[in-house]
């Protein structure tokens, strides 16, 4: 399972993969620098970052990592083409504890409920976060909020919020009423 932020080129990503033919996620990690080194020499737009989340049969869960071709998408937490394993993230400027008002630990289902928290915790970054070290001030986070989760036999995306009035090409607003 890949989340993408940034401009990935998912067309040619996707096509690179499908050549690669990778039979598990460590042969996906091991091929996706140099995918992405290779998209790099021909795209100088290609600014993208990833997610990816593995089953790991030696550890018996799923298993994080971060990886992108610039140090714009996780400042100071990694090496450009080089996966970084990570227990989980949570990004932006906003804590978890200061979105929702109370100290949670995101790992503990006791703790943080996947689909209420990770709502609000979506709503505060989205409303707080500006993004200026990205260009031009912008809130960047609109569409909506999805939970993925990954167990040994399958993946599966569902889809726990939406703001109708966010529309592609058109400047997110998150103080406009939404539906």
């Amino acid at each position: 399972m890949i989340a993408m932020t940034g401009n990935p080129n998912p067309f040619t990503l996707g096509r690179l993969i499908d050549e690669a033919s990778p039979r598990n996620g460590t042969s996906l990690l091991a091929m996706l620098p140099g995918a992405l080194l290779s998209m790099a020499d021909g795209s100088p737009e290609l600014d993208c970052g990833f997610i990816i989340a593995t089953w790991s049969k030696r550890h018996g869960r799923p298993m994080l990592h971060l990886l992108a071709n610039t140090d714009t998408h996780w400042p100071g937490v990694l090496t450009p083409f080089e996966p970084y394993f990570i227990e989980h993230v949570i990004g932006g400027a906003i804590t978890a504890d200061d979105a929702l008002g109370r100290r949670v630990d995101v790992a503990d289902p006791r703790s943080f409920d996947i689909v209420r928290d990770g709502k609000a915790l979506v709503e505060a970054q989205r409303r707080a976060h500006r993004f200026e070290h990205l260009g031009p001030p912008a809130y960047r986070i609109g569409g909506g909020v999805e939970v993925a989760t990954l167990t040994r036999k399958k993946a599966a995306i569902r889809r726990i919020h939406t703001w109708p009035s966010d529309r592609i090409g058109e400047l997110i607003n998150p103080d406009k009423e939404n539906p």
